[in-house]
């Protein structure tokens, strides 16, 4: 019996000592684990920080060196990895193993590669691209290829018509101006010639038998002088001045596009003098005028993309990534030729939002959504009605309504707030000087 119960005893001891040798090891197991869970959460902070020191040292690294001009790539790039980064007036980047940097300035593009410490040393090959406006703000486009010195054109190089691909001078160059020489006068001859075969002026005779009824279109040219003029980049008529003169009547391709190019100037005026450090987080948006969006058909993607790039043919040396420059970029639509109105495609998540006067169903938008996706290959899948658009209750303000929905989000402060305002606005700004 004694035995038995030394037996119990022992046997209670074992289990007494088992659960509080468990409860120790499970106690050392869980500060153990928290330990390592501590030290390697450090370590990966430690190895985050080590690389956003890297990415640092990296960008400050490129920041210090000079670019000199990108010369256009042959071969296209299979996938979009370009990194863009803000640097003052610069948007430093990469793809490959080509460094590069895009110089972003009011008016101005600049591709170059790095060579020189001194920024303002353009010096090598490249890109170059510009615009300036004249005293009706029509645009002067200078689009240059070729051979740098000191940010000045400096050897071979050619100088393309307006904004397009079309070579109008090419040879050597020196600090900006092309070298004369017998090719050049000569195709220079040649290209004054070809516009000698078309005069401006030349004479339609009409006769009723021997009589000569009415001759020299010159009278009715100069009439057309009159009642036509070019400003913002559109063909301005005295049927324009007649529409914004009136409170009824619809406004022409040639009024909604003038203010877009109008809304464009200011945005990139305000854009880029801002401090750069705002410059990081400011949103930045183009408009496209109207006529771009009308060219373009479902189902109908290389034409599309074609006319696009036209568009934007400054960002061809970045493959047309413009989402890599804007965060926003807004379609001016004409729906049946009767009614206008805004889309907003918005590059960070795809979701075009519809700025529209008159309030319609998601549903009625779906073959503009297939239009645009034929250019953002697909990446369109959501459309937003937007409740910040002013709404028409009438017939014929589609277009002053649209205008000023384009000016709310351009965000240019206009006290501007009726279709009668916009319309006295519109008529200063596009009547004859």
């Amino acid at each position: 019996m004694l035995i038995n119960f030394q037996i119990l005893i022992t046997i209670f001891l074992i289990l007494v000592i088992y659960f509080l040798i468990k409860e120790r090891l499970i106690n050392f197991y869980n500060k153990y684990k928290a330990v390592f869970k501590k030290i390697t959460d450090d370590y990966q902070d430690e190895i985050a920080n080590n690389i956003q020191y890297i990415k640092d040292q990296f960008v400050k690294k490129f920041q210090k060196k000079n670019s000199t001009l990108l010369p256009s790539y042959t071969q296209k790039p299979t996938q979009p990895n370009f990194i863009i980064r803000h640097y003052e007036d610069f948007l430093v980047g990469q793809q490959q193993n080509l460094s590069y940097q895009i110089k972003c300035k009011d008016r101005e593009i600049l591709y170059g590669q790095f060579l020189y410490k001194n920024l303002e040393a353009y010096t090598g090959k490249g890109f170059q691209y510009k615009v300036s406006y004249d005293s009706n703000f029509n645009p002067i486009y200078e689009l240059y290829e070729g051979e740098f010195k000191n940010g000045l054109k400096h050897g071979q190089g050619k100088l393309f018509g307006q904004k397009s691909e079309n070579v109008i001078q090419e040879g050597e160059w020196q600090e900006d101006e092309l070298k004369q020489n017998q090719n050049n006068d000569q195709n220079n001859n040649q290209k004054l010639q070809q516009n000698d075969d078309h005069p401006r002026n030349f004479k339609i005779i009409i006769k009723d038998g021997d009589k000569i009824i009415k001759s020299n279109i010159k009278i009715r040219e100069n009439q057309r002088k009159i009642e036509q003029w070019i400003k913002f980049n559109q063909l301005i008529s005295q049927n324009d001045i007649k529409i914004l003169k009136s409170k009824n009547r619809w406004f022409t391709s040639s009024i909604i596009d003038s203010f877009v190019l109008y809304l464009n100037i200011q945005i990139d005026e305000k854009y880029f003098k801002i401090d750069f450090n705002q410059r990081k987080q400011a949103l930045r948006q183009i408009f496209v005028p109207s006529y771009v969006f009308t060219q373009m058909k479902n189902n109908t993607k290389d034409i599309n993309i074609q006319i696009f790039q036209n568009h934007f043919l400054e960002y061809k040396r970045i493959d047309y990534q413009i989402e890599k420059i804007y965060n926003r970029i807004n379609f001016i639509v004409n729906r049946n030729n009767t009614h206008w109105f805004l889309i907003q495609l918005n590059l960070k998540n795809y979701q075009m939002i519809i700025m529209d006067s008159i309030i319609n169903k998601e549903e009625s938008y779906n073959n503009f959504k297939d239009i645009l996706n034929t250019i953002f290959q697909q990446q369109i899948t959501k459309i937003v009605i937007s409740d910040q658009c002013i709404h028409q209750n009438n017939g014929y303000d589609c277009g002053p309504y649209t205008c000023l929905n384009m000016l709310k989000l351009s965000e240019i402060q206009l006290k501007l707030e009726t279709p009668s305002e916009i319309r006295k606005f519109l008529l200063e700004q596009l009547k004859q000087n």
